[in-house]
């Protein structure tokens, strides 16, 4: 499965589609807009913001005169354009490859109260390869294949009951393939559900389970811990971790401005088409990356993110449409360069 439909460190809990990973939500909302993880604080704070409005507007005698509370969005929309590259990457057993990935993405979040959210995300992303030399991977003529995409429908729902639970499920659809690869070969599909218990006002902790599809016909289930962790290191600097994104560093110096360190790992995979050595088989990757980033946002609602850093491990599998696997390869660090833009409405 591609990036969103398959990694398993993304948990399938609250990620779908190429831009759902890195932005953090308007003011105004409840919880994270982006499909991330819960975000049991962010709720669930204004959820006891709201409760006490009215508490005081309606004890004593006589009542607090202001106006009611007021209540999120319940609808908003967020489109997504993002970009990441690979360059510089050796081939352990000769060769190179430059990789560049290019995503869109249609999101809609609806806030049908403070505690629950919905997100319904539509992305679609093209992956390039460019192999120099890499007999190691396909020995006829060392170009296993060119460029990939992935097409995701999705959708995601989190409801805080109380002050000390949040629950989340998520399910996916879509295509992993090779430019000219059989879309019925193609299909993939995950479901995921869990919860979270809040340990400390800054700490949640949880279980989930996910179940996916493979292109090996198998079906994977896997139990996943759910960790949703932040830390105020100082007035502008703060530690999040989280099963979705990974551990991030963040220096916020202004509202404009966000500067963060961040780690995370993907695991991808797509059906390879007709043709080629390997015909109709499979295209597993695996990557963890490591970058700083910066975003700006100029105007409401608009996010603009260039980030530099290192994929500091790859590892790239090929196997036959019977499931048997035929070459692998490990790749030094590279160079990686990612961008991206979103704006919300």
């Amino acid at each position: 499965m591609g990036p969103k439909l398959g990694v398993a460190a993304c948990v399938a809990l609250g990620c779908c589609g190429p831009a759902a990973a890195q932005d953090d939500p308007p003011a105004d909302q409840a919880g994270d807009v982006q499909g991330e993880t819960p975000g049991v604080q962010a709720q669930d704070a204004q959820g006891q913001v709201a409760e006490s409005q009215v508490a005081e507007s309606t004890e004593g005698d006589p009542p607090v005169q202001g106006p009611p509370p007021q209540l999120p969005p319940r609808f908003s929309f967020d489109l997504s354009q993002t970009g990441d590259f690979e360059a510089g990457g050796h081939i352990d057993g000769g060769g190179d490859v430059f990789v560049a990935r290019i995503g869109q993405e249609v999101g809609l979040t609806w806030l049908p109260s403070l505690r629950t959210r919905a997100r319904f995300t539509l992305g679609n992303e093209l992956t390039f390869y460019d192999f120099d030399d890499a007999f190691v991977l396909d020995p006829i003529d060392g170009d296993p294949f060119d460029s990939f995409n992935e097409q995701s429908l999705g959708g995601s729902v989190f409801h805080v009951p109380n002050q000390t639970w949040t629950l989340v499920a998520n399910g996916a659809v879509g295509f992993s393939r090779e430019d000219d690869a059989d879309y019925g070969d193609s299909f993939v599909w995950r479901v995921g559900g869990g919860a979270l218990y809040r340990v400390l006002p800054n700490v949640s902790l949880g279980a989930g389970f996910l179940a996916q599809s493979r292109f090996d016909d198998e079906i994977r289930l896997l139990p996943i811990p759910l960790v949703d962790v932040e830390f105020q290191l100082a007035e502008d600097v703060r530690f999040v971790l989280n099963t979705v994104d990974g551990g991030r560093f963040l220096y916020e110096p202004s509202d404009a401005w966000t500067f963060s360190l961040i780690g995370n790992f993907a695991d991808e995979q797509f059906r390879l088409d007709d043709e080629g050595f390997a015909p109709d088989g499979v295209f597993t990757e695996q990557r963890v990356n490591v970058f700083g980033e910066a975003e700006w946002k100029p105007l409401p609602g608009l996010s603009l993110r260039a980030g530099v850093g290192s994929v500091v491990y790859r590892e790239y599998e090929i196997e036959d449409a019977e499931g048997v696997e035929l070459n692998d390869a490990t790749l030094d660090p590279a160079v990686y360069a990612r961008f991206g833009l979103t704006y919300r409405f």
